[in-house]
């Protein structure tokens, strides 16, 4: 159970180079989800759908709306991409009409997933199980456009998501990190504040400048060979591996 007298008592994650190791993953990002729009084209089809384009063409207008949404993020201050909108954007350019078409069902065809190469950071499991045994609340917060249901299964994979209270990506709150929002969302769920929680993430700017910017205490998670440059953004504290974020937090607690 979380104890009221802690200094500190929320630890927030990131997920992509935080808790899962996308290092040795060498796809490009459409050579992962063709495959998955693939099997979206095909569910349209099967539920009787008239998609006057082929399915390469499909793909087409599929990536060039989510390489878009992803582009403009920052222009648009930070608005974050979301998957069901950039599917019915492409379904209308495609001819389909989207108004008839059983999205949840669509995304749950999409069927993502582990992607081939990714693996959970050794000391991951561990380290959340140590947290929850000292009684913090453990989140996680993920620049995702899909909603979190779609990756659960990584969760579930890794085996790791029993060990989070709460779990939520930028798609469904609107806002990519480093936007407040996306944060106070998250610190809100927790029902703590900032000065009372840790963030744990890769990117400089999106999880390092944001959580500062908030007033949380930052963790710039920086393994060996990972491609990462914190320029003039400075991380409270630096670990290579998540073990030593436990006495950061013994420091933190004094």
């Amino acid at each position: 159970m979380p104890r009221n007298d802690k200094k500190i008592d929320a630890v927030i994650f990131d997920m992509d180079d935080t808790l899962i190791d996308w290092r040795n993953q060498t796809k490009h990002w459409l050579e992962i989800h063709e495959p998955k729009v693939g099997r979206a084209y095909h569910y349209l089809q099967s539920a009787g759908h008239l998609v006057p384009v082929s399915q390469a063409e499909f793909f087409q207008i599929f990536s060039h709306h989510s390489e878009n949404s992803w582009r403009t993020a920052k222009d648009n201050g930070w608005r974050s991409p979301n998957f069901l909108h950039v599917m019915r954007s492409a379904l209308l350019q495609a001819g389909v009409v989207a108004d008839e078409v059983d999205m949840p069902a669509l995304l749950k065809a999409y069927d993502w997933g582990v992607v081939d190469g990714v693996t959970i950071f050794p000391d991951t499991i561990p380290v959340l199980k140590e947290l929850k045994q000292r009684g913090y609340k453990v989140g996680l917060v993920t620049n995702a456009y899909f909603p979190m249901w779609m990756r659960q299964p990584e969760l579930d994979y890794f085996a790791f998501g029993e060990y989070l209270d709460e779990a939520i990506t930028s798609g469904e709150t609107g806002w990519l990190k480093p936007h407040p929002a996306v944060f106070w969302r998250m610190l809100g769920l927790l029902k703590t504040m900032p000065e009372r929680a840790v963030f744990v993430g890769d990117s400089p700017q999106h999880d390092i400048a944001g959580a500062n910017d908030v007033g949380m205490h930052s963790v710039f998670h920086f393994p060996a060979g990972l491609d990462r440059h914190l320029d003039d953004i400075r991380p409270d504290h630096t670990v290579e591996r998540m073990t030593e974020l436990l006495p950061i937090l013994d420091e933190l607690e004094r």
